[in-house]
């Protein structure tokens, strides 16, 4: 191989680990599905919280929804579920 594709394909070969890096470090960044999931399970709790001492049907959904977004993140976790 001449010499000068050679030296192409290293600084081709470097710029594509540098950009592999660079997303590995992006994705590491991010938060997991299961603490996602978990997060909007706890705002879904926080937002259903009865004022009063009956919940509505609605306010029953959400508390629903929550708890199964909590299961969600749960078998996240173990690896189960996608």
């Amino acid at each position: 191989m001449p010499e000068r594709a050679a030296a192409v394909i290293g600084r081709a070969l470097g710029d594509l680990v540098a950009e592999v890096e660079r997303l590995r470090a992006e994705l590491a960044a991010r938060p997991t599905r299961a603490e996602v999931l978990r997060a909007e399970a706890a705002w879904l709790r926080e937002i259903a919280t009865p004022i009063t001492r009956e919940r509505s049907e609605h306010e029953r959904g959400q508390m629903y929804a929550a708890e199964r977004m909590a299961q969600r993140a749960d078998d996240a976790e173990r690896g189960e579920g996608r």
